[in-house]
């Protein structure tokens, strides 16, 4: 029975000895869990200042993105506006060309039937001097034919005369 006494007291003094165990280990586990949660403080901190870091570079980059992007925004709307601005131009220029073009043409369309009444009231002119020279020449004709009938006639009248005269 001793033996189950000998068990009995050193079943506190284990027990005892384990608690010692387990006071130093939470002892140095307390020690190494709050060097543990100041090392955790400190690195959550660090994480904490990175995070911040990363929004503040995150922030800023997407400031820079949309500076970058509404000045090449207003690069854009600017060429835009200048090739409207040089359509319009063109279209202008090229209005102002066709106008000039329509009013050429205009006007040498103008000129051109001026100078085909002119070259009609030539003609017209030329055919009724034409038309008057044939009937003085018809005219002239015909009295030269009239003189010359009579001056036949004449003769054959004398000559009838002086057939008479000779007979």
């Amino acid at each position: 029975m001793q033996a189950v006494g000998a068990d009995k007291e050193s079943i506190p003094q284990r027990t005892t000895a384990k608690v010692t165990l387990l006071a130093n280990d939470a002892t140095a586990s307390s020690a190494t869990e709050a060097e543990d949660a100041v090392e955790l403080k400190r690195r959550i901190h660090q994480l904490e200042q990175e995070i911040s870091s990363l929004k503040f570079d995150q922030h800023e980059a997407q400031q820079l993105a949309l500076a970058e992007s509404n000045a090449e925004m207003i690069q854009l709307r600017k060429t835009i506006q200048a090739l409207r601005d040089e359509m319009d131009a063109v279209h202008f220029d090229k209005q102002q060309a066709v106008q000039a073009a329509v009013a050429a043409a205009h006007a040498e369309i103008h000129q051109l039937q001026e100078t085909v009444h002119q070259l009609r009231v030539v003609l017209d002119d030329a055919q009724h001097e034409k038309q008057q020279a044939v009937q003085q020449a018809l005219a002239s004709s015909r009295a030269e034919t009239e003189q010359l009938k009579m001056t036949v006639q004449a003769l054959r009248d004398q000559l009838d005369q002086a057939a008479k005269q000779h007979h």
